[in-house]
C-alpha cells in the first residue's frame, strides 16, 4: 500500500520529505506523494486528490498542526470524513497528542550542540515581553533566527529551503525520541512504502 501525504504548507513538506529519508536511508525526495493544503480549512478543494488515491486502493496520511486545541482540532478535521466523504489516517503535529505545529516538534530537535542559540533567543523573547510596546516573535521567528545563527556569514543569503537541510545531523536530531510518534504513525505495519 503506498502512502499520500498531505500536509500544511511548505516547511511541514520539506521537513517530512527529509524525515522520511533520513528513515528510509535512502531514495528522491521528489519521489514522494505529498501535497500541501496551505491550511487545514483546504481539505475540501482537494477532495478528488483523497478519493483517487483511496479507490487505487492506497492510504492518505494527513499530517497537520494541533494549534492550540488537538482535541477540538481532531473533531474538526474528522467531521471530513463524514461531510465530503474522504479517507485518511490522521496525525497532529507535534506528537499527536498535545498542542502545538511544526515549530513545537522542530524546537525539540535542534541540536544540543546548539542550545546556546535557543538560549539567547529565549532571554531575547523575555526582554521584549516585559515591554507591552514590542511583539514578541512567534516559534516560525526562532526556527529562523536558529537557522540564520548557524549559517556561515557569506551564505545568509541562501534560499529558505537551503536552509531548512533537515538531514544535517549537526543541526537537528533525527533520532529524538521526540520524533518517535511520528516515526510511529508514518511507519505503520499498513503503509510501510513511500517510493
Amino acid at each position: 500500500m503506498v502512502a499520500r501525504l498531505f500536509v500544511e504548507g511548505k516547511a511541514d513538506d520539506k521537513f517530512l520529505r527529509d524525515y522520511i529519508l533520513f528513515l528510509l536511508k535512502d531514495g528522491d525526495p521528489n519521489d514522494l506523494d505529498i501535497i500541501r493544503l496551505d491550511g487545514w480549512t483546504n481539505i475540501p478543494k482537494v477532495e478528488p486528490k483523497f478519493k483517487e488515491h483511496s479507490d487505487a486502493g492506497h492510504i492518505n496520511l494527513l499530517i497537520l498542526d494541533a494549534d492550540d486545541n488537538p482535541i477540538q482540532r481532531r473533531r474538526q478535521i474528522l467531521g471530513y470524513k463524514n461531510t465530503i466523504g474522504i479517507d485518511f489516517e490522521l496525525f497532529l503535529l507535534p506528537n499527536d497528542q498535545d498542542s502545538g505545529n511544526l515549530e513545537t516538534l522542530l524546537c525539540q530537535i535542534i541540536s544540543q550542540n546548539h542550545q546556546p542559540i535557543f538560549d539567547c533567543f529565549d532571554r531575547y523573547q523575555d526582554c521584549l515581553r516585559n515591554n507591552p510596546t514590542y511583539h514578541v516573535p512567534n516559534l516560525k521567528s526562532k526556527i529562523f533566527a536558529y537557522l540564520e545563527a548557524l549559517l556561515p556569514p557569506n551564505q545568509s543569503e541562501m534560499c529558505q529551503d537551503h536552509k531548512r537541510n533537515y538531514l544535517n545531523a549537526d543541526h537537528w536530531d533525527l533520532d529524538n525520541p521526540n520524533l518517535d510518534p511520528l516515526r510511529k504513525f508514518l511507519f505503520s505495519d499498513n503503509y510501510t512504502y513511500f517510493l
